[in-house]
């Protein structure tokens, strides 16, 4: 396995590396349970405003409600 730097963007008021630490791997997993480089074409391209926002939750609730039912 290749040893990666993922940095984390979060809100401001995250001081505590724990709760930081903690935040990244609630994103890390919702990321992975979506999946998006395996949507469909034109789910991707619905989505791609959200995939480039960094609204995670957005795109969760997005993968929620339209890709995973489809």
């Amino acid at each position: 396995m290749t040893a990666r730097l993922l940095v984390v963007v979060g809100h401001c008021s995250i001081h505590d590396p724990e709760t930081a630490l903690d935040y990244a791997a609630r994103l890390i997993g919702s990321l992975l349970k979506m999946w998006w480089r395996d949507w469909p074409d034109e789910r991707l391209h619905a989505a791609m405003p959200l995939l480039t926002s960094g609204e995670v939750e957005k795109l969760h609730r997005h993968w929620l409600e339209k890709v995973r039912t489809s």
